[in-house]
């Protein structure tokens, strides 16, 4: 995600479609796209300066993770979401311990 300028489009574009009625819940999708949109949401509100957000977003993608079965993905996706998560946390006063990592 190097490129920010079209993201806010396709995110509410996203979010629209999962709010209509009769449309996708978000619960309903795989967990994958789940961890992936949270993910890159969050990375998007940091770049935005919106922490709040960003910590919501990047918080969720890691439950998700954890939830998730695929045992040689998760070391991997993992660190590429602390990466941001936790100095998110930092900025917010929160210092992570041993056991969220």
């Amino acid at each position: 995600m190097s490129n920010y300028k079209n993201c806010k489009a396709i995110f509410e574009t996203f979010e629209k479609d999962l709010n209509e009625e009769g449309g996708i819940s978000f619960d309903n999708l795989p967990i994958d796209l789940r961890i992936v949109f949270c993910y890159y949401r969050g990375r998007y509100h940091l770049y935005n300066n919106e922490s709040d957000k960003a910590l919501t977003n990047l918080h969720a993608a890691y439950q998700l993770l954890i939830q998730s079965k695929k045992e040689s993905a998760q070391n991997i996706n993992a660190r590429k979401i602390l990466k941001f998560l936790i100095p998110v946390k930092m900025l917010k006063g929160e210092f992570p311990t041993i056991e969220e990592l």
